[in-house]
């Protein structure tokens, strides 16, 4: 504030003196002020005790030997009945130690009684208020700049050149989890880089490792030199980082598991066909025939497995989005192998399955995710090995903890248990929070049994436990039981017709266009037709099967394409022939599974599907069923 905008309005003065001389003097002299003065006179800090009630006094022209008060204690009683005012000390006493003290303890200027005139007072009065204008001024918007320092997420830290710290704020002490007045004066309690940034491991006083991003720059503090430290706690987004990065790395596992798959399933497909087609001329001699039974049952093996790898990561798509229906018993025993291979060598299944056929209303992807997420997280509460137990039985809703639980009904119980560590107490609360974890970082992100829990929620289900330290957890999946009858069917893209007896010749009268772009598979699939009696005509690729096609004196009533083949691909293709060939009927086969093909389109076409590897009955009941259609 600017000393002319200080005396705009009229100064309001108090006087404080006990002696009446003094008070007629200075009344006297302000009236020689070129500024409107309103004077008020007190004989004692008692008296002026009134007038502080009202308040609004510019200055305050105080006497320092009132008695029994002397000195800096009157200047203290003054400071504390009018604080917005500029004090101006007056007394008898030459002492310059105590008015040297006086004006640091917040006094803004003195004057020695018989030393001075009215110009000498004027000037004074008018450089207290300018300057206690300043000063006021100055302590606000140092207030605010400590409040939006103290406000601030982000910790600062002022180092002095002997690296102590000598300012910090709020944000700082709780990243420290210390108290103010314990970090300033001390070194600094972590490496700061001179200029520019750094990330810096520190292990907190509760025992947490958090990483903190730190900057320095050059600065002037108060008049020196010094150091401003940003401290960052980026522990959280670091973790999320590595999250998003191990996502991304789950995305591109699953991507490539897929398009393995698909190649595999190709590979079955050739060797299943092959086996079939050797098993058509290897009747006479029985031994032949078992070696050729031991191949398909390896190639139904190693479908069941990419199928369920393809059912795990989400790619074997549903036909449609209602719940379908799980039996229990047969679905554990089909996923025995993969449950084995989730857990390793040091850690071994025991499968219990003495319950009687039950099923439960979900989705065979998401019962997969369930129990691959809970043994899983066995296996890392048993680092040294052990045994994890998994036992489905039958309750009734009474037996059950929850009272979510629908009276009367039957609920199956699907128990995964460990051998290992357990969950102390307090954990216990906190098993299903998402990115809560007991584990090291690298082994786990704590989205395990948050991911589980909310599956289960998903299809009106959920989970129990039960744990000791030491003597491992036991985690109960509760579905309510339905019954077989009332069960929703699940559907497929296609429906898949009943299988042709293996008498039941298709006739000579269908031609079948078979296109693939494996030889084998093409050469397999060809004599396994013409076995049932069909003509089979082959194309390597969609173009020269289109030209095929183009040549109307060509005879062809069924159309069996894959869908994934260079130059033009099985969907393209059948989307053309059926232009070119009018009742022409479509069956496509792919490795990559019913998820590839969108169901308006099967229907619209009336078309058949065929996932690689397929047995010949699929094969038999699919060109049997649209080359019926043809007749």
């Amino acid at each position: 504030m600017s000393l002319s905008a200080a005396l705009d309005k009229r100064v309001r003065v108090l006087l404080v003196d006990d002696s009446s001389d003094d008070r007629f003097l200075v009344s006297e002299r302000v009236k020689e002020f070129s500024f409107p003065i309103e004077l008020r006179t007190a004989e004692s800090l008692e008296a002026a005790e009134s007038l502080a009630v009202g308040g609004g006094f510019d200055v305050v022209l105080l006497d320092l030997d009132l008695g029994p008060s002397f000195g800096t204690r009157t200047l203290e009683a003054a400071r504390k009945l009018f604080p917005a005012a500029a004090i101006v000390l007056l007394t008898g006493n030459d002492d310059q130690a105590m008015m040297l003290s006086c004006l640091k303890s917040g006094a803004q200027d003195f004057l020695v009684k018989g030393r001075y005139n009215s110009v000498e007072l004027e000037k004074a009065i008018r450089f207290a208020v300018a300057r206690h204008a300043r000063t006021t001024e100055l302590e606000h918007k140092t207030r605010e700049l400590d409040f939006m320092l103290d406000t601030q997420q982000i910790g600062l830290l002022v180092l002095d050149e002997a690296n102590r710290i000598v300012h910090c704020n709020e944000a700082a002490c709780e990243i420290f989890e210390y108290e103010s007045k314990d970090l300033q004066g001390t070194s600094s309690l972590l490496p700061v880089p001179r200029s520019g940034m750094s990330e810096v491991s520190f292990g907190v006083a509760s025992g947490a490792d958090k990483l903190l991003e730190v900057r320095a720059t050059e600065s002037e503090w108060r008049g020196r030199a010094v150091r401003l430290v940003t401290v960052m706690d980026v522990t959280e987004r670091k973790d999320m980082e590595r999250r998003a990065a191990d996502g991304e790395k789950l995305e591109t596992v699953a991507r490539v598991c897929f398009g393995v798959a698909h190649e595999f399933n190709n590979l079955l497909a050739m060797t299943r066909t092959k086996a079939d087609f050797l098993e058509t001329l290897s009747t006479v001699d029985p031994v032949w025939a078992a070696h050729i039974e031991d191949l398909q049952m390896a190639c139904e093996r190693g479908s069941n497995l990419v199928r369920q790898l393809m059912t795990f990561y989400g790619k074997e798509e549903q036909a449609n989005t209602e719940e379908t229906t799980v039996e229990v018993v047969s679905f554990l025993r089909s996923w025995e192998p993969y449950l084995e291979s989730i857990v390793g060598l040091e850690h071994s299944v025991d499968l219990v399955l003495d319950m009687e056929p039950a099923f439960i209303s979900i989705s065979e992807r998401s019962l997969s995710k369930v129990l691959a997420g809970l043994v899983a997280n066995a296996c890392d509460a048993m680092p040294n090995g052990g045994r994890v137990r998994i036992r489905p039985v039958l309750m009734e809703s009474s037996k059950l903890k929850r009272a979510r639980a629908r009276q009367g009904a039957r609920h199956v119980c699907i128990s995964v248990r460990d051998e290992g560590c357990g969950i102390s107490p307090e954990n216990q609360l906190r098993v299903f929070e998402p990115f809560f974890t007991t584990k090291d970082t690298k082994a786990g992100r704590g989205l395990g049994l948050s991911v589980v829990s909310n599956l289960l929620r998903e299809h009106g289900a959920w989970i129990e436990f039960d744990s000791e330290e030491g003597r491992g957890s036991e985690f109960r999946i509760i579905l309510e039981n339905v019954e077989q009858l009332e069960a929703p069917v699940k559907e497929e893209p296609v429906a898949a017709p009943e299988a042709a007896k293996p008498e039941e010749a298709i006739g000579k009268s269908t031609t079948v266009l078979v296109v693939d772009d494996e030889p084998i598979i093409r050469f397999s699939i060809a004599r396994l037709l013409e076995a049932c009696g069909c003509e089979v005509r082959c194309a390597e690729n969609g173009l020269n099967a289109l030209e095929y096609l183009e040549d109307i004196t060509q005879p062809c009533d069924v159309l069996l394409t894959d869908i994934n083949m260079p130059l033009l691909g099985g969907i393209e293709l059948a989307n053309r022939a059926v232009y070119l060939r009018e009742g022409l009927r479509i069956v496509v086969m792919s490795g990559y599974g019913a998820g590839v093909l969108d169901p308006k389109w099967v229907q619209e076409k009336d078309a058949a599907f065929l996932s690689k590897p397929f047995k010949i009955d699929e094969l038999k009941a699919a060109v049997l069923h649209v080359g019926k259609a043809t007749s």
